[in-house]
């Protein structure tokens, strides 16, 4: 799935949470994983980081749409500026 169609299937999405809130909890949920398999004697459980890491962007992409923003182009934006800031 291309992120146009993955922006287009969960626009209609209900939303149970406030975007910016879900996007900062969801982040916040993201790092635990890591923080936890990062003990001594754990590994971080990557299926477990996926969903999380998946969950965050459904928010931020959720946000994004609710003020017109593209993903493929925000995207796109983010690469082409930072090819541009390391050359």
């Amino acid at each position: 799935m291309n992120l146009s169609d993955y922006q287009a299937v969960i626009e209609d999405m209900p939303l149970y949470d406030d975007l910016c809130y879900g996007a900062i909890t969801e982040v916040g949920e993201v790092v635990d994983v890591i923080k936890k398999g990062s003990r001594p004697g754990r590994e971080i459980d990557v299926q477990h980081l996926g969903e999380e890491i998946g969950d965050t962007v459904w928010y931020l992409t959720r946000l994004a749409s609710k003020y017109g923003l593209k993903m493929e182009v925000l995207l796109q934006a983010n690469v082409d500026k930072l090819n541009e800031r390391h050359k």
